[in-house]
């Protein structure tokens, strides 16, 4: 169960960019929802607090399309460097042959799987960012 929730949470990611942000949207979407919360029942603060709810949800929405982007990004990185990339410790794995060992971690790899894997790991990101391609994004 804990593992479910660390992969909804803070999933496997091919960057350092995409991890920031989805740590920031984590972070920033409960809040929207707690000043949303809030203005209805602190009636005397209502202005001020529905003037932080537009503000967060400004916030939330660009950290989405930042996600969105940094996403699409990281794809075509894998793609040039041909999913030769460790899926546990993010390694580059181009100097080693198509089979073997992560030279950081220790992982065995095949190049055929572990492209597979990556591929399967984007179509899930970007699933949850963009719904309305349930059929699957170009990957």
């Amino acid at each position: 169960m804990m593992e479910r929730v660390r992969e909804f949470c803070f999933p496997v990611m091919a960057t350092k960019r995409e991890k920031r942000l989805n740590v920031a949207m984590v972070f920033a979407t409960p809040f929207m929802f707690a000043s949303m919360f809030a203005a209805f029942i602190w009636e005397d603060h209502f202005t001020v607090l529905i003037a932080i709810f537009i503000a967060s949800v400004g916030v939330v929405g660009g950290l989405h399309l930042a996600l969105k982007a940094a996403h699409r990004a990281a794809l075509d990185h894998l793609r040039e460097i041909e999913f030769l990339l460790c899926p546990a410790c993010q390694s580059d794995l181009q100097a080693s042959s198509t089979a073997g060992r992560c030279p950081s971690c220790g992982r065995p790899f095949k190049a055929d799987s572990i492209s597979i894997e990556w591929i399967e790991r984007y179509e899930r990101l970007l699933k949850r960012i963009e719904p309305e391609n349930e059929g699957g994004a170009e990957l």
